[in-house]
């Protein structure tokens, strides 16, 4: 096991860890502009947050658009944050094990930097609503992750 296996496993966990404060607060945001705040956490635009529930526009058609595009930001970013949560953790954990079980250092490296960049890359295509590159920076990034174990493989 060397030390130069976890530089840019510690690196990109930095990075990762700011991608993903950064992509909270975003998503904090734009649940609170769609009111789908939770009813405690006060007024949104004079508006009584209640979950996500319709609110209540009348006719008013300009209102519906606002709250009809607010509400698929939000859903976007919500699904972005539990993109991250559910895919982030176990790969970092799977590029540790990687590294314990010595897996070429510079193979890890690339491994874990491409990671790294598909995920940014994930996030930016996810929130601008960018296909194919959405998909492809997910595939790309567990390709890595898979990559990774293999070189795990190779060193037992």
């Amino acid at each position: 096991m060397e030390p130069a296996s976890f530089r840019p496993l510690v690196l990109c966990s930095i990075v990762l860890a700011g991608k993903f404060f950064v992509t909270i607060l975003l998503q904090q945001r734009a649940t609170a502009a769609a009111g789908m705040r939770a009813p405690e956490d006060g007024t949104v635009q004079g508006l009584r947050p209640r979950f996500g529930e319709p609110i209540s526009v009348g006719d008013n058609a300009q209102l519906k658009a606002h709250f009809s595009s607010a509400r698929e930001k939000a859903v976007r970013w919500t699904r972005i944050v539990a993109n991250d949560v559910e895919s982030i953790p176990f790969s970092l954990v799977l590029f540790t094990v990687s590294a314990l079980a010595g897996a070429d250092t510079l193979w890890l490296q690339r491994a874990v930097y491409v990671f790294a960049a598909a995920r940014v890359c994930h996030t930016v295509s996810y929130a601008m609503a960018v296909q194919p590159l959405r998909s492809l920076s997910f595939v790309v990034g567990w390709v890595t992750v898979f990559a990774a174990l293999w070189g795990a493989v190779v060193a037992l």
